[in-house]
Parts: structure tokens; sequence; C-alpha cells
């Protein structure tokens, strides 16, 4: 029965190493059909022919230590053997492939290249051939025009990134891996396609994301030290992941499914809304962090007109996850905090977006600065009451409309009104504010839109943006 069993194994192990290998080789195939052989020569027939048999070879190794067979460095070492017994034999050298950044970074190797490398590999733990066998698919899948593949990048995931914290990977590699993987994504044609068929690539885009994440809030986050020459989280490196944090939240947008659904193996695939939201907290913590680092002038002008673009450019000033909402909501009175909220501002960050409940940012700051009452009377609050004061006079002296209203029927600045509040504030500029909100003269829409919510009148036919105001104005 033992021996059945086992037998039963073996064949199960079999049909998924030769599955993965009929993955790779057809793969490969649709480019070779792209090479004219009928106008070689003789020759060079022979020559090319020689080649498909090694790179033949090769790859059956690279599916031989994909499958995650137990006896995988001895099937794969002996057809990796054949293959480079066959290029020292007739002279045919590996043409290895310039690194990019992030792959030197990420892997600091390169791919095997003699017979003396192949015999030093074999006692390697299994993440060095698996790093082996991706340059060995990459080299010949670009040789043929298909690199990068979902099958590679899926595959690049689970082993150099998945759970790299438990595995006892440094945070430094996981970053480096997950920049790689960025890279590999792109920004266009690929990009669109593991976004829009999430179930091929059993989701690594947002696999990846996930894992990104969690490499960021690790506990090590607040000890970044970009002064470091060998640090990989560097203000360019920062805004490389943010640039990129852009494109997908864009293309997850534009062409994810909506439904949450489930791939054969029961991977769970998150809906477009969860997809968006995890991003948007993505995007605020690389935005925290890029304040947070010293930065040149270039630099910052550099992350403004970036962040300008999104929002502009790409219409998400009004739509949701709404970044500027999102950090007000969290706003714990942290410098990095305050910087974040003043620079989404300068970039053209829409100060008038509401929530569910009708709250505008400036609306969730002033509410949570009232519910922090008991703590306004301790030495250590004053800063953050400088930082409350600064954000209402960055609102009230840019586009920000005082007189919108939550469903309660009250503008941001009623929140506070309290006289008995406001002599008990840090600090005293607030009853100047609200002194100055109270005595104001309001514009003549604002009135006009009053009047209609005193009178009941029917605004159906009210234009537009009138008919927004009628709704969101106060009594």
């Amino acid at each position: 029965m033992a021996a059945k069993i086992k037998a039963e194994e073996d064949i199960c192990e079999e049909v998924i190493i030769l599955e993965v290998e009929s993955q790779i080789l057809n793969l490969i195939e649709q480019g070779v059909e792209c090479i004219s052989y009928d106008n070689m020569s003789l020759s060079e027939k022979k020559q090319f022919d020689l080649q498909k048999r090694i790179e033949e070879l090769e790859l059956d190794g690279v599916a031989r230590v994909f499958s995650d067979n137990e006896d995988f460095r001895k099937n794969a070492w002996n057809f990796w053997k054949k293959a480079t017994l066959l290029r020292e034999r007739n002279e045919i050298p590996k043409n290895l492939l310039p690194q990019s950044e992030w792959e030197e970074i990420a892997f600091n190797s390169r791919e095997f290249q003699t017979s003396e490398d192949l015999f030093r590999l074999f006692p390697e733990e299994q993440l060095r051939w698996k790093m082996q066998a991706f340059f060995t698919f990459q080299r010949i899948s670009r040789k043929y025009n298909c690199f990068p593949d979902s099958y590679i990048v899926q595959n690049l995931f689970q082993f150099a990134l998945q759970g790299w914290e438990d595995r006892g990977f440094t945070r430094r590699w996981a970053f480096a891996i997950s920049l790689y993987l960025f890279e590999l994504f792109g920004k266009t044609e690929f990009l669109h396609q593991l976004v829009s068929k999430p179930s091929e690539s059993k989701d690594v885009v947002h696999s990846t994301f996930t894992e990104f994440v969690n490499i960021l809030q690790h506990p090590q986050r607040n000890q970044l030290d970009s002064t470091e020459r060998d640090t990989v989280m560097t203000f360019d490196h920062f805004m490389t992941s943010l640039e990129f944090s852009f494109a997908y939240q864009i293309k997850v947008r534009d062409h994810a499914p909506n439904r949450q659904s489930k791939t054969n193996l029961d991977l769970k695939i998150k809906s477009k809304v969860v997809k968006l939201k995890d991003i948007s907290k993505l995007i605020l913590i690389i935005l925290e962090l890029l304040v947070s680092l010293p930065k040149s002038e270039n630099e910052s002008c550099k992350l403004r007109s970036k962040l300008r673009d999104y929002l502009v450019n790409y219409g998400w000033i009004n739509q949701r996850p709404n970044l500027l909402l999102e950090v007000c909501t969290s706003f714990e009175g942290k410098t990095s905090q305050f910087k974040l909220i003043k620079l989404l501002l300068e970039a053209g960050a829409n100060p008038n977006a509401v929530d569910k409940y009708h709250r505008s940012p400036l609306h969730i700051l002033a509410s949570k600065e009232r519910s922090r009452v008991a703590l306004w009377s301790q030495p250590n609050y004053s800063t953050q009451a400088d930082y409350f004061i600064a954000l209402v006079r960055i609102f009230l002296d840019g586009r920000f409309h005082e007189d919108q209203v939550n469903l309660r029927g009250q503008s941001a600045l009623e929140c506070l009104l309290s006289s008995k509040l406001l002599l008990m504030y840090p600090n005293p500029e607030i009853c100047q504010i609200v002194g100055n909100f109270l005595t104001g003269i309001s514009p003549l829409s604002c009135l006009a839109a009053q009047a209609i919510r005193r009178h009941k009148l029917p605004c159906e036919s009210l234009p537009m943006l009138l008919k927004y105001m009628v709704l969101h104005h106060k009594h």
C-alpha cells in the first residue's frame, strides 16, 4: 500500500513538472516562431538548432526548480549539466544580460556560466537555485521577446518576497525585490494584462503591494537613514514606488474586475473597491515617509509636481478613496501628517471634498480637535494646537468653502463653537479665526442658498452649482 501511495505521489509530481515545462516551452515557442528560419544558411540553421536544443535543456532545468519537487537539485542539475557541456564542447557562450539597478541590488549575483560554477551551485540552498532558474528563464525569454511574463513574475514573488519576514529575509532585501517587481510590472501593457486578468497570475501585483505595505509598516520603519551610502530607502527610490502606485491605482480604477473572486486554488482576489482603498493606504504611507525625509528644493518640487499630476491630470481630486479626507481622518498632530496635508493642498487636492457624512477635511479636523478637549490643558499639547491652527488658516486662505455643511447642518468652524471651549484652547488665535467667521459676510451665492433652504423652496430647476450649494450650506 505504501509503495502504491508513493507511486501515485511520484506520478502527481511528474504531471506538475510536465505542466510547468509545457507552459515554459510554449511561451518560448511563440518567440521562436517569429524568427525567419527559412532565410538561414545551412550552417546557421545547424547552429540555431543546437542553441535551441541547449535552451530547451536549460528550460527543462528551470521547470524542475520551479516545480518544488524534492529532487529538484538532482533533476535540474542533470539538465543544466547537459546544456553546459554542449555549450563548452561547441564553444557557445551564454550571452549574459546587463542587470538593472534593482535586479543587481536584489540578487547581488549572476547566472552561472561554466561546469565549475554548476558544481559549486549543487549544495546551495533552494533560494539560490531559484535565482539561477530566474536568470536562465529571463535570458532565454528576452532573446525571443517574451519577457516579462505572468508565470515568471509570479514565481519571482513566491520565492523572493512572499512571507519575507517569516523566512528570515531582511527588510532591505524585501524592499529591493519589491522595487524590482514594480519595474517588471511596468506601467503600460503588461500591467494592464495583470490587472485586468488577475486570476491568471494569482493576482501577483496586489500580492506584491500587500507585502510592500508590510515592509513600510515594519517596526524598523522609523529607523530610515537616508545618509547611509548603501541604503535602498532613499528619496528617489520612494518616488519610484510612489509613481508606480499612482499608475497601478489608475489601472485598477479603469480595468480591474469589480467583484471579489477566487482562483482555482481558492486564492481570494479582492474587489476593485477594496484594492483602491489598499493602494490609497500605501500611497499615504509613502507620502508620509517622503515628507519626513530631508529634501532639496528640486526634490520638493518634483514631489509636488508628481502629486499634482496624479490628482489633477488623472482626475483623482473628487474620487474615492480621497487622500486628503483619509489623512485628515487619521490626523494625530504629528509633524509628518501636518506636512502631508499641507503638501496635498499645495498639489491641488480638493479642500471641499466630502465623505459619506458630507464632512469636509476641515470638518473632520475640527471634530477630532474638539474630541481631544481633555488633552488641551497638557503642556505638550501646544504643538498639536499650533499645527491645527496652521491647517485651519491654510484651508481658509485657499479654496475651502467655509459655508458648506455636514449632515447636521454645521459648517466646519461651527464644530468648535462654544465660548467656554474656545477660551480653554491652548492657542488663542482660535478665537480670532472663529470670530472672523461669525462676523464675516457670505458671498451672494451662499446667501441665496441659505434663503432657499430656509423657505424650503424647490430647487430642481436651479443650476447645478447652486443646487449643490443649497444641499451643502448652512441654514
